[in-house]
């Protein structure tokens, strides 16, 4: 290893160890390689073996417009997150164990205001936050670049969201789903095809 691969080793591993500290509950390691946000980190538990790439933000947010929230981010065991991961949540987004999340995937538990005609009228950032309840990612799940995952959701274990995918209902275990909106493109497992 070169002079320079080696400071630029070092500096990661300072600036992770500082990122790691924001971080309400972390058991095990955490691990990035580039730039990451943390919002709220006193609401955020994380299992360990978490690793996140470039430009990752998390928010547990506590209060907007005056309104107070006691969010709960939960990550699992063995996380990983590509580039530009953005995960937001006032209520509660949990993700299980040996998750695998590709690049530029928005997870939220919430929306700016609702589709009134009244909440439509105002500007996003004026409306109160919305939300149709927690997300819940299963164990073992991948999900693809540029995939949006909206509030209210529930993604069973060992299923895949395809790139580009905007979930907004919930996924079976063992279940392929892509599009937009997406939907079930196939069913693995002992009920499954394969």
């Amino acid at each position: 290893m070169d002079e320079m691969s080696l400071l630029s080793s070092v500096r990661n591993a300072l600036y992770s160890a500082i990122q790691a500290k924001k971080i309400g509950q972390l058991h095990g390691r955490f691990w990035t390689n580039g730039r990451v946000s943390i919002i709220g980190g006193r609401h955020i538990t994380a299992y360990g073996n978490f690793f996140v790439g470039d430009g990752f933000r998390i928010e547990a947010v506590e209060q907007h417009l005056g309104h107070h929230y006691e969010p709960q981010i939960i990550i699992g065991k063995n996380f990983s997150a590509g580039n530009y991961v953005h995960i937001g949540a006032m209520n509660r987004v949990e993700i299980g164990d040996d998750v695998l999340l590709g690049s530029k995937i928005y997870i939220t538990d919430h929306q700016h205001g609702s589709t009134s005609y009244e909440d439509m009228s105002l500007a996003p950032e004026a409306r109160e936050l919305s939300s149709k309840g927690p997300v819940i990612i299963g164990d073992k799940v991948w999900i693809g670049d540029n995939a949006v995952i909206m509030d209210g959701v529930t993604i069973g274990h060992n299923a895949l969201v395809a790139a580009g995918a905007i979930v907004t209902k919930d996924v079976p275990a063992y279940a392929i789903v892509g599009g937009v909106p997406a939907r079930v493109l196939k069913q693995v497992g002992k009920d499954g095809e394969d």
